[in-house]
């Protein structure tokens, strides 16, 4: 099978893919990540899919499987618990740390604020709590420059963060 006729035929696939992954995850980000994970692999392993079969059976199996693969391992990591605490309560038990404290905030907002301007205000929005989708639609940006430019301001600030220290 050409190159172009697979390629058709995955495209042809897409919506229904993206339906599935969304009936897998419940979540609209984890199933467009699962989408691209298994466009992926569905173009890497092109030459494994037989001419004539059926290529949204073939392609919902890889899909299942990495979710599977995924579910599992999430399945044997520690649960992650999420705790909120107020700044107030943390000064109030801390007591000689709360200088601490907001030394360290303050340090993390200078530099935050030394950020190129398109990194710092998709991560300041993520930080206040809103979704990657939010984001794109609040930027009128793609959600994949949305996911770059908070990975890019992450790793800015880890390595200036661990210069400082």
């Amino acid at each position: 099978m050409k190159n172009q006729q697979f390629d058709t035929l995955i495209q042809l696939e897409i919506k229904t893919l993206s339906s599935y992954a969304q009936y897998l995850t419940r979540d609209y980000e984890d199933a467009q990540d699962l989408l691209q994970d298994t466009l992926y692999r569905a173009l890497y392993y092109k030459n494994k899919f037989i001419a004539g079969t059926n290529v949204r059976a073939w392609m919902r199996r890889i899909m299942k499987n990495l979710f599977l693969n995924e579910y599992n391992r999430r399945k044997r990591l520690p649960q992650k618990v999420d705790v909120v605490v107020s700044d107030d309560h943390i000064q109030q038990e801390t007591g000689r740390n709360a200088g601490y404290h907001k030394l360290l905030t303050d340090e993390i907002s200078v530099e935050v604020d030394a950020l190129e301007p398109k990194l710092s205000d998709v991560f300041e929005l993520y930080h206040k709590g809103f979704k990657y989708n939010e984001i794109a639609e609040r930027k009128a940006i793609p959600l994949g420059t949305v996911k770059n430019r908070l990975h890019q301001a992450r790793t800015r600030l880890q390595e200036r963060i661990r210069v400082r220290h």
